[in-house]
């Protein structure tokens, strides 16, 4: 079974090879969203729904979802699932060999021998991220959503408008998430200068003092502390922690995503920095 928390709908009418659509799965459930490629935002939602039911629930209660809700995959130029990847590397891609991938993240972590791995290939950076999924989930969808693609959470936040940013001025970029079995908040970082990726981490940090701790540890170690560097915040910020750190970093902000153009005023409502996995290109 499954609750629609939120969904936002407008009655454009635009062409399927201009609509794409964008999911990202969270701990108990995921948010999604319908864009065009002129930087159109169409529709938003976010449904609850127990992720750990057997494969069968899952797919059944996916297409139900979807298909209530009329929106079917032939109505897309493209489709793409985030998935939340506590394992992932990138690798150039003159590096790069498909079947090589388990021995690129066992350089970086302990790799689960059940683990499915998988890989995007990024054309602005010409790189791979290799990361791990779990494959019940990502089956569920791919068998519900014939055609969808999947990435995992740093991949999706790399859209064109951070990399044309971080030309500008290094960029640091905090993707915050909670896990709930050991409490603790987890940190995925990108770090950004001229348009290259430096730097894709995930870090578990206690509470604010430690974020703080782990943020300028990476700042320091990539060289990018300079008066212009920008810190952006994404995912579940709070209030108290975003002023918190404000008085350490002059150019703190929240981040969005792209700059999508919403059509219904509820849409315009959201808050965007929440949902910016599924709101990048």
């Amino acid at each position: 079974m499954y609750h629609v928390n939120t969904f936002i709908n407008t009655d454009k009418e635009v062409a399927s090879y201009e609509r794409r659509m964008s999911i990202c799965l969270q701990s108990n459930g995921f948010s999604f969203s319908v864009t065009t490629a002129s930087g159109l935002l169409l529709t938003f939602g976010e449904v609850t729904m127990d992720l750990t039911r057997p494969m069968s629930a899952l797919i059944s209660d996916i297409k139900s979802f979807f298909s209530e809700q009329h929106i079917y995959p032939v109505e897309f130029q493209s489709m793409r699932l985030v998935v939340d990847s506590g394992c992932y590397t990138w690798i150039p891609a003159e590096l790069y060999e498909s079947s090589q991938q388990r021995r690129y993240l066992e350089t970086v972590a302990e790799v689960p021998a059940m683990a499915m791995i998988s890989s995007s290939f990024h054309s602005a950076l010409n790189a791979h991220c290799v990361y791990t999924s779990d494959a019940t989930l990502l089956t569920a969808f791919k068998v519900a959503l014939p055609g969808i693609e999947c990435c995992a959470q740093p991949y999706a936040l790399l859209g064109d408008a951070l990399l044309q940013r971080s030309k500008r001025n290094p960029v640091v970029v905090a993707w915050l998430s909670q896990d709930a079995t050991r409490r603790q908040m987890l940190v995925d970082y990108l770090v950004l200068r001229d348009g290259q990726l430096l730097l894709s981490t995930r870090r578990s940090v206690d509470d604010v003092q430690q974020l703080l701790y782990a943020s300028l540890n990476v700042m320091k170690r990539m060289e990018v502390e300079t008066p212009d560097m920008e810190m952006l915040l994404c995912g579940a910020v709070e209030r108290e922690l975003f002023m918190q750190l404000r008085g350490y970093f002059p150019h703190l902000d929240l981040y969005n995503g792209a700059p999508l153009k919403p059509q219904h005023p509820d849409l315009a409502r959201l808050h965007a920095y929440k949902y910016a996995t599924v709101l990048s290109e």
